[in-house]
C-alpha cells in the first residue's frame, strides 16, 4: 500500500485536529515556519503536497518571500496556504504568485479538506478510502449502481457499507436509512466519477437537466465561496470593488436561490439537506429557506430575503479564530458575549466593504437572532417589534442547523422531526415563545 507523505510548516494543533480524518493516514514531515528551516529540509523529501501556515508581523518575511522559497526548493508539488486572520488574507495576488489555492480558516475548513483529500486519494491510487457526502434523493430505487454507497456513523466516526458496485437500492433500504434521518450517502472520491455520471445520465432521460442536486449544491457553494473570498480580502474597499461584491451577490441569487422558487417547494427543501453544516452551505441553505418560506406563507422581497440570507452571519468572521470554531452551546459566558455582536458586525462589514444593499437587508441580518420573547440579541426586541421578514430569516436559520448538523457528532435531522424541535423550543417555556408564533404555525402548516 503507497502511504503518501506531507511536509507541514508552521501547521496549528487546532489545525491538525480539524483535519485529523487525514493527517490519520500518512507520513508527515513538520518543520518550523521560519525561512531557515525551509531552506535546510531536505530536496530528497517527497510529499505529495504542502500546507503551511501563514506567516504574521513577527516572522520578519511575507507570505511572496515564503511563496518563492518554495517554489525554489519545491517547483512543482502543490502549496496551500491557510490564514487564521483576515490580515495578509489576499488570494488573487498569492494565487498568482505561487500558492495553488488560499484558505481562509476555520470558514474553509472542509474546503481544504476537500482540496487534500483529492490529492491523496488521486497518490495512493485509491488505497485509501476517502469518502464524499452526496444527496440520497439523487439515487432512483432499484438503479444498478457502478460504485459504492456507504452510510457515515457521526456518533461512532465510522462508515458501514450500504451497497457494493454492481448492486441496487432497492426502495425499502432506501426508506430506511431516510427513517433513521440520513439525506446523505457516502461515495469514495476514487468512485466519484461513476457517481457524476449515473445522476447525468439518469437526469437526461427524464429531464432536460443533466446536473443532479448534489452538483448544484457543489456549484452554490463554489459561487458562495468566491463571493465571499472576494469580500473577505484584505485590500482597500472602493465603490468599484462593492458593486462588483454585489453584482456577484445578486448574481447568485437570480442564478440559484430565485431560479426555481416557484416549483415544487418541498422538493426544493429537500435538495438543500445534507450538507456538512460549513460555512457557505449554511449561507446558501438560509439564502433559499428563506426565500421559499416567504414564499409560502406570502411574507417578504424574495431578493431581500435571499440576500440577507447570503450575508446574514459573515461578521462571524470578524471574531477570534477560537469563537468561530466553537459552537454557541459550548461557549463560555465571555465568548458568548462576543458571539453575539456577530449581526452587528456583520452589518458593519458590509458598510466597510461599501457593499449597497437595502436598508431591509440590513434589518434582516440585524434580527436574525431576535426573539419573540425578548430574549435574543443584540437589542432585545420583543414581539412585533421583530419584523416577520426577520423571524422568516431567524427560523430559516434555525431549521438548517437542525437538517445540517455543524457538529459530526450530532446526526442531522429530518424535516418533519426539524419541525418538531422547532415547535418543542417554542413552547419549552409557555412565557418565553422564541418565534412569531402565527408565523411559524403558517410555516408548521406548509409542510403538511
Amino acid at each position: 500500500m503507497i502511504k503518501p507523505s506531507v511536509l507541514l510548516i508552521g501547521v496549528d494543533e487546532d489545525i491538525k485536529q480539524l483535519l485529523e480524518n487525514i493527517f490519520s493516514k500518512i507520513t508527515i514531515t513538520e518543520i518550523s515556519l521560519d525561512l531557515q528551516s525551509i531552506q535546510n529540509v531536505s530536496r530528497e523529501i517527497s510529499p505529495c503536497f504542502i500546507l503551511t501556515n501563514s506567516p504574521n508581523t513577527i516572522d520578519s518575511f511575507s507570505c511572496l518571500e515564503l511563496s518563492k522559497l518554495l517554489r525554489e526548493k519545491f517547483d512543482q508539488l502543490p502549496c496551500f496556504i491557510y490564514f487564521k486572520t483576515k490580515e495578509g488574507f489576499q488570494t488573487n495576488l498569492l494565487e498568482n504568485n505561487g500558492f495553488n489555492e488560499v484558505f481562509l480558516l476555520p470558514s474553509d475548513h472542509l474546503q481544504l479538506q476537500a482540496c487534500l483529500s483529492s490529492i491523496l486519494s488521486t497518490f495512493s491510487q485509491g488505497t485509501i478510502s476517502l469518502y464524499r457526502s452526496v444527496k440520497l434523493i439523487d439515487i432512483l430505487p432499484g438503479d444498478t449502481l457502478n460504485f459504492d454507497t456507504s452510510l457515515y456513523l457521526p456518533k461512532n466516526k465510522k462508515y458501514i457499507k450500504l451497497s457494493n458496485s454492481g448492486e441496487s437500492l432497492d426502495l425499502e433500504r432506501i426508506e430506511r436509512v431516510k427513517n433513521h434521518d440520513f439525506s446523505t450517502i457516502q461515495v469514495t472520491l476514487n468512485q466519484l466519477g461513476e457517481f457524476y455520471a449515473y445522476t447525468a445520465d439518469r437526469l437526461k432521460k427524464i429531464s432536460n437537466s443533466d446536473i443532479s442536486a448534489t452538483e448544484k449544491s457543489d456549484r452554490l457553494k463554489l459561487a458562495i465561496r468566491d463571493l465571499m473570498r472576494n469580500l473577505f480580502n484584505d485590500q482597500d474597499a472602493t465603490e468599484e470593488s462593492g458593486k462588483e461584491i454585489m453584482k456577484d451577490c445578486s448574481a447568485i441569487v437570480k442564478s440559484y436561490i430565485l431560479q426555481e422558487s416557484n416549483s415544487d417547494w418541498y422538493h426544493k427543501i429537500e435538495q438543500v439537506l445534507g450538507q456538512n453544516g460549513d460555512h457557505y452551505s449554511h449561507a446558501g441553505n438560509v439564502s433559499t429557506l428563506a426565500v421559499l418560506f416567504g414564499i409560502g406563507v406570502g411574507v417578504g422581497n424574495s431578493e431581500d430575503l435571499a440576500i440577507a440570507g447570503l450575508l446574514h452571519d459573515i461578521g462571524i468572521t470578524e471574531l477570534p479564530f477560537n469563537i468561530q470554531n466553537t459552537l454557541p452551546e459550548k461557549m463560555n459566558s465571555d465568548e458568548l458575549t462576543e458571539y453575539k455582536k456577530h449581526p452587528e458586525l456583520s452589518v458593519n462589514l458590509i458598510k466597510s466593504r461599501k457593499i449597497l444593499v437595502s436598508d431591509q437587508v440590513t434589518k434582516l441580518i440585524l434580527e436574525h437572532h431576535e426573539l419573540f420573547c425578548g430574549d435574543g440579541y443584540p437589542h432585545q426586541l420583543a414581539g412585533n417589534s421583530i419584523s416577520k421578514e426577520s423571524q422568516i430569516v431567524t427560523i430559516a436559520d434555525r431549521f438548517d442547523e437542525l437538517t445540517n448538523a455543524r457538529d459530526p457528532s450530532i446526526k442531522s435531522l429530518s424535516p418533519s422531526k426539524a419541525l418538531k424541535k422547532l415547535m418543542e423550543e417554542q413552547y419549552e417555556v409557555p412565557s418565553k415563545i422564541k418565534y412569531n408564533p402565527e408565523l411559524l404555525k403558517e410555516i408548521v402548516a406548509l409542510f403538511s
